[in-house]
């Protein structure tokens, strides 16, 4: 009796590492669908809105993430309601920032800045819009990675 392999293959070839795998696949998948990668959050997260780029900052330069709603009008779990920057939150790796470090810029964009960043300051930083509804729960807008690089300091020794 022989065994049978049923692992997925990529290329005619066997697959030996489940986590490129299944990345390979969704982003076939995403593509064949219309949804294009790149493009960030549109198209993937029901087009709540957006959030800056993806970025890689200097150690000790700023940066700021500005998450905008793409309407003032926002449609959750077949619910549609008003929708405003106040009601948008952010998270640094999953931990909420306190409202007091997110900006107002206008009625659709709220932003987080941070003047000198530090090597603390890498990570993912994700947008939500919470409607403040006891039946909804926040929805996710869209996310920033934000890299800090390290600062090159020549040697003076010679």
């Amino acid at each position: 009796m022989t065994m049978v392999d049923h692992g997925i293959l990529m290329f005619g070839r066997p697959c030996s590492n489940n986590l490129i795998c299944f990345t390979a696949i969704l982003l076939i998948v995403l593509i064949n669908y219309g949804i294009n990668p790149a493009l960030g959050c549109d198209g993937l997260f029901s087009n709540i809105g957006t959030t800056s780029n993806d970025m890689t900052i200097q150690e000790g330069d700023p940066f700021e993430i500005n998450c905008t709603l793409s309407s003032s009008r926002i449609t959750l779990s077949g619910k549609q309601v008003e929708a405003n920057s106040k009601m948008l939150l952010m998270k640094k790796n999953g931990t909420r920032i306190p409202n007091v470090k997110i900006r107002i810029i206008d009625d659709l964009t709220a932003q987080f800045k941070v003047r000198r960043t530090s090597m603390k300051d890498n990570g993912f930083y994700s947008c939500y819009f919470d409607p403040g509804v006891s039946d909804l729960k926040a929805a996710l807008v869209c996310g920033t990675e934000v890299k800090i690089a390290r600062k090159f300091i020549p040697s003076l020794n010679m």
